[in-house]
């Protein structure tokens, strides 16, 4: 998984993501708001789509340790339509960080997800569609 800066993100949201519980890892279940996400989708029928959560601090303390989060999002557009995005299996792969002071990081985890799905629900004023991605 690589950190993606030659092409603008298709979606920029703020996203719920949750820890799964593992005996194994010895991690509890947790769940984190307000997680800026961006959403690659995939260009080619080979790419593979790619979110790219830009953390605080404090969120990153709790979201480096499990290898694998669920991420639910929703995106409400001034036209009363709305763009759902979940996943409920993304392994977790590279973390880029840069501190400048105490308070001031930058933060990059890289996360691919396996079954990611992007719905829009239009609203008009006599009905409501849905497309599905």
């Amino acid at each position: 998984m690589k950190l993606l800066i030659d092409r603008k993100e298709d979606y920029r949201l703020y996203a719920t993501v949750k820890t799964g519980k593992s005996d194994i890892e010895e991690i509890e279940e947790k769940e984190v708001s307000d997680v800026l996400c961006r959403v690659y989708i995939p260009v080619k029928v080979t790419d593979k789509p790619l979110l790219h959560f830009y953390l605080t601090d404090e969120q990153v303390d709790v979201l480096t340790q499990p290898s694998v989060l669920s991420v639910e999002a929703e995106l409400k557009q001034p036209d009363g339509s709305v763009t759902k995005i979940n996943a409920s299996e993304v392994r977790l792969g590279e973390m880029h960080g840069v501190r400048w002071g105490s308070r001031i990081s930058d933060n990059v985890l890289i996360g691919e997800p396996l079954d990611l799905k992007v719905k829009h629900v239009q609203r008009w004023a006599c009905c409501t569609s849905r497309v599905e991605l």
